[in-house]
């Protein structure tokens, strides 16, 4: 829906915000309209991008940000070839997203999706999540060298899981649940 966008925009970067979701970009582009931000969203994937802009695009983006993303697509390794030739030589990339350990899948899918009812059941494949051990090689093969990692635990109360509010996180050195993982493409 553009959170990341618009927060990156504000603080002084020119963003290019995708997804193949025709409807979070609809949303996105609603909010930074009503909002004054000039941000180009487009409804597109990584590899459509690389494909439509050609060298206009390739190696373009000083920082590259899948939020939430890798644990979606279906060719994890093609993701990563098209993060690496979006990224400049030199440029920061930074994933987050669901560690495929006992915890992350108990409450990044089971508990998020069955319990609290967050998210639509299904919306989390458990063979898609990746560890930040996998998820390191993986990258290095396509030359991003990831190197900094942080965890993100959910911050709420007893009032907030009834008014299924879970829009809070706070950083941690836990990588079990959620996490973070920042490097650079050499």
């Amino acid at each position: 829906g553009g959170i990341l966008s618009e927060k990156l925009n504000r603080l002084g970067a020119t963003v290019t915000g995708i997804d193949a979701s025709e409807s979070s970009i609809e949303i996105a582009k609603e909010h930074a309209r009503k909002s004054r931000l000039e941000i180009n969203y487009k409804c597109i994937t990584t590899s459509e991008l690389l494909q439509v802009e050609k060298n206009k695009v390739f190696n373009k983006f000083d920082l590259v940000i899948a939020s939430e993303v890798i644990e979606h697509v279906n060719d994890r390794k093609l993701f990563l070839s098209d993060i690496a030739n979006l990224c400049r030589s030199g440029g920061v990339v930074v994933f987050t997203t669901i560690n495929k350990s006992f915890l992350g899948i108990l409450f990044g899918k089971y508990f998020a999706e069955n319990i609290l009812k967050i998210l639509p059941v299904g919306t989390h494949n458990v063979d898609k999540l990746i560890s930040p051990e996998t998820l390191t090689k993986e990258a290095e093969d396509y030359n991003i060298i990831l190197d900094n990692f942080i965890g993100f635990v959910p911050t709420f109360n007893v009032d907030d899981i009834m008014n299924r509010n879970f829009g809070n996180f706070k950083l941690t050195p836990n990588l079990n649940v959620n996490y973070g993982a920042a490097g650079i493409k050499i």
